[in-house]
């Protein structure tokens, strides 16, 4: 099971009746950039304090671990229908989906942490807004080539935060690294990178990483409206749409995309689920091309769409500083408790 976070502008249908009632016509969820919900919990600096580590609990899902080291990798996934189905994305901790393009291509972040699968893929470029998700991580990020157009360069966002010389960031395009991003057989090219998870993280296995854990429980008791069913869609690209049915029995989310039931590549006997779907919203912009998308405004607070134990949450998210974890609340601004997985 995996958690899935969404940065984007949405349009979100949501079906308020079970599964069964086909007949409940879908209701779309307002596009907000933010909500008049008091955060609980913010200190005199404007952040918020980090949750304790609690040993044999993972950070990043709840679940039991016995890894004795903590180690985050953020790797690049290419998420258009000639890259489907992609692999090694049953080992993913979290899903993060992002714009690529106006047109309604997004970009996958895997990130993993309690398992570093021996490849995942299809690896593709990273953005300027990439540079600043790893920052929250301060994660080993993994990339296939880098957009550098005046404005919206990664190369100068990963250098601003000092980043190279952590030994942070791989680039599978050139010598250094080219070895452990081959190409494969499992798709046409360019949707044919792999990336050896594993082997490039044993690379940086000395780094001290900082821990920073979500709150999580078993069957976290949340109100709100059912959403037993919902659909994303990214400035109605039905490419890449999807859509999330809830397994009572279970208690996470099912996938579909415009293939069908969503699975991993190497592991297509096992459909990837998640136990908490949640939709970040803050504002898009182009530099000067709708193929050079920004994120501006992830640092601050905005309006957070959250479906978990299939109930809809209007809530909220607040960032103080790049360094800072991104922390989600519900609707009453205490922060939010997530289903492990």
């Amino acid at each position: 099971m995996k958690r899935f976070i969404a940065l984007l502008l949405l349009v979100l249908l949501v079906a308020p009746a079970a599964i069964a009632q086909e007949a409940v016509p879908p209701v779309q969820i307002p596009s907000v950039l933010s909500r008049d919900i008091p955060l609980q919990g913010r200190q005199a600096d404007g952040g918020f304090p980090d949750n304790p580590v609690i040993p044999g609990v993972s950070s990043t899902t709840g679940l039991p671990t016995s890894n004795a080291k903590y180690l985050p990798v953020l790797c690049q996934i290419d998420n258009n229908l000639g890259a489907l189905p992609q692999w090694g994305l049953d080992a993913a901790d979290i899903m993060y989906e992002l714009p690529i393009s106006g047109a309604g291509w997004t970009r996958l972040t895997a990130l993993f942490a309690d398992r570093l699968p021996q490849e995942a893929g299809p690896v593709r470029s990273a953005r300027l807004m990439h540079a600043d998700l790893r920052e929250e991580w301060d994660a080993l990020l993994l990339h296939y080539g880098e957009q550098t157009t005046a404005g919206s360069n990664f190369r100068e966002g990963i250098r601003k935060y000092g980043v190279p010389a952590k030994g942070l960031e791989m680039d599978g395009i050139g010598n250094k690294y080219k070895a452990l991003f081959p190409r494969t057989k499992y798709h046409a090219a360019p949707h044919n990178v792999s990336a050896h998870v594993s082997e490039l993280a044993a690379q940086v296995s000395a780094y001290e990483f900082r821990q920073r854990p979500f709150l999580f429980a078993d069957g976290p008791a949340h109100a709100g409206p059912d959403a037993y069913r919902f659909s994303i869609v990214h400035k109605q690209n039905m490419s890449t749409a999807s859509s999330f049915l809830y397994d009572m029995n279970r208690k996470v989310y099912v996938r579909y995309t415009a293939k069908g039931l969503y699975t991993d590549l190497l592991a297509p006997a096992a459909e990837l689920t998640y136990a908490n779907v949640i939709v970040q919203r803050t504002k898009l912009t182009f530099n000067n091309r709708s193929s050079n998308p920004l994120l501006p405004d992830v640092i601050g607070t905005g309006a957070a769409d959250i479906f978990i134990g299939g109930k809809y949450i209007a809530g909220a998210w607040a960032r103080a500083t790049a360094q800072s974890r991104t922390v989600f609340f519900d609707q009453n601004g205490k922060e939010l408790v997530l289903q492990p997985g």
